[in-house]
C-alpha cells in the first residue's frame, strides 16, 4: 500500500518537475499553473500505476538497485507508450518526457524500498 501511494502521489509530481527542467519552463509563465499540474497528474497516473506494478513484481526477486534500474526502464517505456497513444509521431519532446518518467520511476522505487532487519532489501 505504501508503494502504491508513493508511486501515485510522488511519481507524477516528479515527472512535472523533470519536465520543467527539460525545457518546459514556459509552463510556469501560464496563469493556469495549477491546471497544468492537474493535467500532469491525470496524464501520469496510468504510467505511474503500471510502473508501480512492475516495481511490486520485482520487489522480492531483485535487490534494491537492480529493481530501481528495472523500474526506471519500465517508467520510460510506460510514459513513451502512453504518449504514443496521444501523438502520431515520436520526436524529441516525447523522449524528454520519457526520461522524466524514468527518473520518477527510479526515485519512487528507491523511496518504496522496505527495510528488513535494519538492512534494505
Amino acid at each position: 500500500m505504501k508503494r502504491l501511494c508513493i508511486f501515485l502521489l510522488v511519481g507524477p509530481l516528479i515527472g512535472f518537475v523533470c519536465a520543467l527542467f527539460a525545457g518546459y519552463g514556459v509552463l510556469l509563465a501560464t496563469p493556469y499553473i495549477l491546471l497544468v499540474l492537474i493535467i500532469f497528474y491525470v496524464a501520469g497516473v496510468v504510467p505511474a500505476l503500471l510502473t508501480c506494478l512492475v516495481d511490486h513484481g520485482l520487489s522480492d526477486k531483485l535487490g534494491v538497485f537492480k529493481r530501481a534500474a528495472a523500474t526506471s526502464l519500465a517508467g520510460y517505456i510506460c510514459v513513451v507508450a502512453a504518449l504514443a497513444v496521444y501523438f502520431e509521431r515520436m520526436d524529441r519532446d516525447i523522449a524528454a518526457i520519457g526520461i522524466a518518467g524514468a527518473i520518477g520511476g527510479l526515485i519512487c522505487s528507491l523511496m518504496s524500498a522496505e527495510k528488513q532487519n535494519g538492512i534494505e532489501s
